[in-house]
């Protein structure tokens, strides 16, 4: 059993429960937990925050070739930001993705 899933059955709660937190479909959630799928950044941030655990004690350890495709999908973060969120305690996780949106708000606004 992955992480992911021994997590969530602790907490009582089903792959549509989890899903409907993270705001994302029951298939795609249910494709990230077995490992069918890589999650976004977005999705990465909030499992670790929700789960409180660092992104690689959720998916254990990850690959250089696993942190470049990361970092190429959906507008991706730099590869050595993406390595150093993986291995950061999961506040840290959600202060640099708070940051992350703030930037991309202000960016907007100019």
């Amino acid at each position: 059993m992955n992480k992911l899933m021994f997590l969530r059955k602790q907490r009582g709660l089903t792959q549509k429960q989890v899903a409907e937190i993270f705001d994302v479909s029951t298939p795609y959630y249910s494709m990230c937990e077995s490992g069918r799928r890589t999650p976004s950044q977005e999705l990465l941030a909030k499992m670790a925050v929700f789960f409180n655990a660092s992104i690689a004690e959720l998916f254990g350890p990850v690959s250089d070739r696993t942190i470049k495709r990361m970092a190429n999908y959906d507008g991706g973060l730099p590869a050595q930001l993406l390595f150093d969120l993986i291995s950061s305690p999961p506040e840290n996780v959600q202060q640099a993705w708070d940051f992350l949106k703030y930037l991309n708000e202000k960016e907007k606004d100019l």
